[in-house]
């Protein structure tokens, strides 16, 4: 069985006038179809839809257009006042950015992900404690030997219960080893890792009330 979500019970989620909290809004810039599937099974099975997100219409394409779509979205009515942008994508072919992503994130609202090679390193954990995979390849065939049906582009929801109710442990997986290689938090992940643990961190203290919405 799934682990429980660790945010509060709908019941217990009311301002103490007996009225709904409105839902923090996220507005999210992914690279594809499988990053968004993810990212919609924590709203669903993690955060039990407390947490409104919005995709912007951007997958497939690089960190650069990603970028942009968000410094667009900022001047949509609806989109404005979100607690934050945050984008989701790979390392693989977009460290031409680095530069143009650092003048980025000097908005204090804005924030990325990055996975190193791919967004299937990141999935590896749920299964194993020490994923080894050099590159996107290796990383979709190591994925498949615990998941065989995966495939990029896969639609919300099928087995993506269960691998949010692996969360906390992949968690700890990427942070442990990221320490015993004595790497320094960073960006761009050195080497294989992913910098989702940073996102879901964020994602706990929105849903408890931790992060200004």
């Amino acid at each position: 069985m799934p682990k429980k979500s660790k945010v509060r019970p709908r019941r217990e989620r009311r301002q103490r006038t007996g009225t709904k909290r409105p839902k923090p809004l996220v507005v999210f810039c992914v690279e594809g179809q499988s990053e968004e599937s993810y990212i919609k099974a924590l709203r669903e099975f993690r955060y039990n839809n407390e947490i409104a997100f919005q995709f912007l219409n951007e997958r497939g394409t690089s960190l650069k257009n990603l970028m942009e779509a968000c410094r667009q979205a900022v001047n949509k009515p609806d989109l404005r006042d979100c607690a934050a942008y945050w984008i989701v994508c790979d390392v693989d072919r977009n460290r031409d950015h680095a530069d143009d992503l650092d003048g980025w994130l000097q908005e204090a609202r804005n924030r990325i992900a990055l996975s190193n090679p791919c967004l299937e390193y990141w999935l590896l954990l749920h299964f194993t404690s020490s994923p080894k995979c050099s590159n996107a390849k290796a990383a979709l065939d190591k994925l498949r030997q615990h998941w065989p049906e995966y495939k990029k582009g896969l639609q919300p929801f099928k087995r993506f219960e269960e691998i949010v109710g692996k969360t906390e442990g992949a968690v700890r997986y990427e942070t442990a080893r990221q320490k015993s290689m004595e790497r320094k938090p960073s960006v761009w992940p050195d080497g294989p890792g992913s910098r989702m643990p940073e996102l879901i961190a964020w994602l706990d203290g929105l849903a408890e009330g931790a992060v200004k919405a």
